[in-house]
């Protein structure tokens, strides 16, 4: 399932919500436990209590390290971090991950803000590899990161961003806020699997 964008203030969310055959409480493991996220989305500490440090080092996919602390914490409903370039304390985003069951697996929901700096289609692409490869993780524990897969991905995104530019450049016929630089994203999940 494809993820969407959307501005709040003068910042831009992504948003992905994703089906796991699986229960919130191995998926929260994969979430919170280092060797579990080293599988899906790199090396990393995690000290899920509120307050606790968060370092992430996403350098395979080009995003360095990333640090912050813990800002909120639900032991197996909600985790939310601040996002920073660095393994320093002052971030300039956020990340939130929730939990909910759905019959025998969880539906997951990820909100992401990342710095005002950030690419919305490459950060959407990111994402949406890194959740296929959490699901993925699941039956086959290490994970590779798919560097052409990825670019399709962020090409997939940056025509789905385009076509809503143009889309709405008439206001009568807008279907999503606003992305930076006066570009706009629709407000619905995008549909298209990009294989």
């Amino acid at each position: 399932m494809d993820g969407r964008a959307h501005q709040t203030g003068s910042a831009t969310v992504l948003h992905f919500v994703r089906p796991v055959a699986h229960p919130p409480d191995r998926v929260w493991r994969r979430l919170v436990e280092p060797s579990a996220l080293a599988e899906w989305l790199g090396p990393a500490v995690l000290e899920p209590v509120v307050g606790g440090r968060v370092a992430l080092d996403l350098s395979e996919s080009g995003g360095g390290l990333i640090g912050g602390r813990v800002r909120r914490l639900r032991c197996g409903t909600l985790l939310e971090h601040s996002w920073g370039a660095s393994c320093s304390d002052v971030a300039a985003g956020w990340i939130r991950w929730r939990l909910h069951p759905a019959g025998c697996g969880t539906r997951l929901s990820l909100s992401h803000c990342p710095s005002a700096a950030a690419d919305p289609p490459f950060a959407l692409a990111c994402w949406h590899l890194r959740l296929d490869l959490l699901l993925a993780s699941f039956e086959l524990g290490s994970t590779l990161w798919l560097p052409a897969r990825l670019e399709r991905l962020r090409r997939h995104y940056a025509e789905r961003i385009e076509k809503a530019i143009v889309t709405d450049c008439d206001p009568t016929t807008s279907s999503g806020p606003p992305l930076p630089g006066g570009r706009t994203a629709p407000t619905g999940s995008l549909q298209e699997r990009v294989g």
